[in-house]
């Protein structure tokens, strides 16, 4: 992806049918879907005697990571170009309305097809 990071984190022991819990925040800039995976590699434990072949383990994980302050800026940014457009329009429409008035009140036809020659 665009960046990587790497936490390694060891647990003292875990006794078989049992599971531990481990979290850790890994520093990501967000964009909108992160990937990545989990790889646990058991250990014997001092002395003991394991007659079990012990396999690496991997899992993938995917985190959906929306960069929220962004999407507040390009939100913020949007409603202003549509505000500064509708005022705009409606200042436009003002101005219009008052030139049609005091054409109105001066006598002169508003469409030239109102012009009878």
């Amino acid at each position: 992806g665009v960046g990587s990071a790497e936490a390694v984190t060891e647990i003292r022991e875990v006794l078989p049918d049992r599971s531990a819990v481990v979290e850790t925040t890994l520093s990501a800039w967000p964009l909108v879907r992160a990937d990545g995976g989990i790889d646990v590699t058991p250990l014997v434990v001092g002395e003991d005697v394991v007659e079990v072949a012990l396999e690496r383990t991997s899992v993938s994980v995917t985190v959906w990571t929306p960069p929220w302050s962004q999407l507040v800026l390009v939100l913020v940014v949007v409603s202003g170009a549509v505000l500064v457009r509708w005022l705009h329009r409606r200042s436009a429409r003002r101005v219009q309305a008052q030139v049609d008035a005091a054409l109105a009140a001066a006598g002169v036809p508003r469409e030239p097809s109102d012009v009878v020659p």
